[in-house]
């Protein structure tokens, strides 16, 4: 394995804690029904923002529980069998610089983001190299913003992209 897939691998397992349903330790979270009770007043203003990005529908996809932490915004999203966790780090949090990123993730097959170029870059992480097969989604935005989208084992590439199509990740870019 290359030194660079190391870097990138080693930036995934450490936040390995944010693809996890409970908060780190020293994070404090809640976890709330659906969007529309948010004014619960359990998040700040880092996290606020981030809760735009993560609608209660998107396209055909359907919103579960919102798990809101200091750090990051997680939801899961379900299309017929198909169920895709999503979660957005605050700016910042995660040790990796957009640069770095793409650099040590140019190894991966390339995530088609609908974004200006060079403000984000993300990979996929299949299991045999495949997209047909069961994958997971990693992507760093130049804003400082890391998003995780975990398939549970059984997403696959396509179905990655039909819910990146639908999610307002313009926003989190600047856009």
């Amino acid at each position: 394995m290359s030194y660079a897939r190391v870097q990138v691998l080693t930036v995934i397992l450490s936040l390995g804690a944010c693809s996890k349903n409970e908060a780190p330790q020293g994070h404090t979270s809640s976890t709330l029904p659906n969007a529309a009770e948010h004014s619960s007043g359990k998040f700040n203003s880092s996290t606020a923002a981030l809760l735009k990005a993560m609608p209660d529908h998107a396209g055909d996809f359907v919103g579960g529980s919102v798990v809101i932490d200091t750090q990051f915004v997680r939801r899961s999203y379900q299309r017929g069998a198909v169920r895709i966790s999503v979660t957005i780090a605050v700016p910042d949090a995660t040790p990796i610089k957009y640069d770095e990123w793409v650099r040590q993730s140019a190894a991966f097959p390339q995530v088609q983001l609908d974004l200006a170029p060079n403000s984000g870059s993300g990979f996929y992480d299949c299991a045999g190299g495949s997209l047909d097969k069961a994958c997971n989604v990693h992507i760093q935005l130049r804003s400082g913003h890391h998003i995780e989208m975990m398939g549970e084992q059984a997403a696959t590439g396509r179905q990655f992209d039909a819910l990146l199509a639908v999610l307002p990740l313009r926003s989190l870019a600047g856009q």
